[in-house]
């Protein structure tokens, strides 16, 4: 429910192309005055311009996101505000980061980066960057699986206590 709040609340000033920062700062608001004080979310929200490459980005305490660069160089997306609706007035900045040919936008769940082995390790944002930065010229399905495949291997069985979702944006072209 609290998912589909935020996407009921966040659709209108997207489709009007509000800045990503005051979405978020209102988002925010109403989450907080409609649902108890242990009801909040995480989210990161981002506009690409494809033409340009520039990503406008606000990142609600969520994972930070992260950029790998086509030389190898990479750069971490971290925090921009606080969860949504956890505070009845929070502010958030607006990040940019510019995408070059070649280079690969990756945001992703809590899941893949608290995934577990036997002695109860986090697979962790360093695992997955190193795998991004191991796998940054094969495709994006490619690159997918192989982020699937590192941390099916890390668990060695241990079960998944939350979703795995990942998402893959690479500049082509000019």
């Amino acid at each position: 429910l609290l998912t589909a709040s935020l996407e009921a609340l966040s659709a209108a000033p997207i489709e009007e192309g509000a800045s990503p920062d005051s979405i978020f700062s209102n988002v925010s608001r109403l989450l907080y005055a409609r649902t108890p004080p242990e009801k909040y979310a995480t989210a990161f929200l981002a506009f690409l311009d494809s033409p340009s490459g520039n990503i406008r980005y606000v990142n609600a305490g969520h994972n930070p996101g992260f950029v790998i660069r086509s030389n190898g160089e990479s750069e971490w997306l971290a925090s921009t505000g606080p969860p949504l609706g956890i505070l009845p007035v929070a502010d958030f900045t607006a990040g940019h980061v510019q995408l070059q040919p070649g280079d690969t936008f990756c945001v992703y769940t809590d899941g893949i980066t608290e995934a577990e082995n036997p002695a109860q390790e986090e697979f962790g944002e360093n695992r997955l960057l190193e795998t991004g930065l191991r796998f940054r010229s094969a495709s994006l399905t490619d690159l997918a699986a192989a982020v699937e495949r590192e941390v099916e291997t890390f668990a060695r069985g241990v079960p998944f206590a939350d979703d795995r979702t990942l998402v893959l944006v690479r500049r082509i072209g000019q």
